[in-house]
């Protein structure tokens, strides 16, 4: 079922709620039984020890024994050129693992920066009456209206 295909008035029945809010009591049950409208945040690791894991993952390590034969091949039959062949690898283990830290790093940023989109704060119907609520206090079946809407829509043409 897609709510935004349903009618207004069965939308609002198949979250079983009222045109005029949930009444107090029943927000309260709801909010007791499916819990705060949070998403939980995991604690992150230590920047330092990011970076470190970009350099020892599944495949950096296949490139560090790879490394280790090339200097191994080079030890044991000088001049082969296997020396030039394990500077390159580590300059591909350390590119690769720059680049894929920078990465992680800037998504990590963009999501802070959309978390401090969301409102933090809705104007919703409780017992007919609009009051203002925080966002972790919404249940299903909550008609609200958000201070800050984000809309995105096609024009047809």
């Amino acid at each position: 079922m897609r709510i935004d295909q349903l009618s207004a008035a069965d939308a609002i029945a198949s979250v079983h709620s009222a045109p005029n809010g949930l009444s107090s009591d029943e927000a309260a049950r709801r909010l007791h039984e499916f819990g705060p409208n949070r998403v939980e945040q995991v604690a992150g690791e230590p920047i330092l020890l990011r970076l470190f894991k970009e350099f020892f993952h599944f495949f950096a390590v296949i490139l560090w024994v790879a490394t280790a034969l090339a200097f191994l091949g080079e030890w044991n039959e000088p001049g082969q050129g296997m020396a030039k062949i394990g500077f390159a690898i580590i300059a591909v283990i350390v590119v690769s693992g720059l680049f894929s830290f920078w990465q992680e790093y800037r998504v990590e940023r963009t999501l802070a920066a959309l978390r401090k989109l969301l409102p933090q704060e809705v104007d919703v119907m409780r017992d007919g009456k609009v009051i203002p609520l925080a966002v972790e206090q919404l249940c299903r079946g909550t008609s609200s209206c958000w201070n800050r809407v984000t809309i995105s829509l096609r024009i047809p043409g």
